[in-house]
């Protein structure tokens, strides 16, 4: 297959992969925000973080990662917290509801992707996922430059 059609089928199996969400219609959480708010409480582990580690991390600039914030503030998924210990500066966390919310989806999540790795089979399972940690080694070394691949 020329390497034309072979990106091409690749990008388009990635982007049909994005079907994966969770399929629970009645959740007031959208992929996107879960998304951001599980890289929010990782990256905090458990306390709040500052709005400008969230831009940071996401690779946002400090007015877009404000802006997402005050979204999902008046959505009532996070909130803004002013510590003691350093009072100019502005920390978030995900509210108690919106954890639960997101384990709720998180616990449905889980279920169907167990559904489909039983589809596949122990084998095809673990190829999956060796291909997929090889990308993921791939592009962290690109974004690093440590990237020493003769093919490229």
């Amino acid at each position: 297959m020329p390497n034309k059609d072979r990106a091409i089928r690749f990008r388009e199996l990635m982007y049909m992969m994005r079907r994966l969400k969770p399929h629970d219609e009645c959740s007031k959480v959208k992929h996107q925000d879960m998304m951001f708010m599980n890289g929010i409480m990782r990256a905090g582990k458990g306390e709040p973080i500052k709005v400008s580690q969230i831009a940071k991390m996401f690779r946002f600039s400090a007015p877009a990662a404000s802006q997402v914030v005050r979204r999902l503030e008046e959505r009532g998924f996070v909130e803004r917290i002013i510590r003691d210990d350093d009072r100019r500066s502005v920390y978030i966390q995900v509210t108690d509801d919106t954890k639960r919310e997101l384990r709720r989806i998180e616990d449905q999540m889980n279920q169907r992707l167990d559904h489909i790795l039983d589809y596949l089979g122990d084998h095809d399972t673990e190829e999956l996922m060796r291909i997929m940690e090889k990308v993921v080694q791939y592009m962290d070394e690109e974004e690093k430059g440590t990237l020493h691949d003769k093919n490229v």
